[in-house]
């Protein structure tokens, strides 16, 4: 399996005024190749990572400034969304010999 995911590079920030198209978009790379993803373990820690990571790059705009609930909050139900479909297309080209 491949050894990084780049879960959130499609994350804009939110709230913010700059248009997406021009802004640097957060991102984080998760480590998981120590991870059985066949167990609900290994799932489990995957999900611990992904949403740490999802809180990391959700704690501030693109300003550098500290977001507020509400939106941090969106952020990070839109990085988590990101990650899943990430990690679904990683595990299908794992499948598929990519």
């Amino acid at each position: 399996m491949k050894t990084y995911l780049a879960a959130f590079a499609a994350i804009a920030a939110v709230a913010s005024a700059v248009p997406a198209s021009a802004e640097t978009q957060p991102s984080e790379r998760v480590y998981f190749a120590d991870l059985n993803l066949d167990t609900a373990q290994g799932q489990s820690e995957l999900r611990q990572r992904l949403d740490r990571a999802a809180y990391k790059v959700c704690r501030f705009d693109a300003d550098g400034q500290l977001r507020s609930t509400n939106a941090e909050q969106q952020c990070v139900r839109q990085a988590r969304t990101a990650a899943k479909i990430r990690v679904a297309q990683i595990m299908k080209e794992e499948r598929l010999g990519g």
